[in-house]
């Protein structure tokens, strides 16, 4: 099995109060090597 990546870029002006992301893809040996990040203002 191959190991791909996904980047997400969302551009929201107004802000984003709640996201909810899911990959059914990843098993829980992937679990760790997923990277979230976030920049801008909360």
């Amino acid at each position: 099995m191959g190991i791909g990546k996904i980047d997400v870029d969302i551009n929201e002006p107004q802000g984003i109060s709640f996201l909810d992301a899911q990959g059914t893809f990843m098993t829980n040996d992937l679990l760790p090597l997923v990277h979230k990040s976030f920049s801008g203002e909360k």
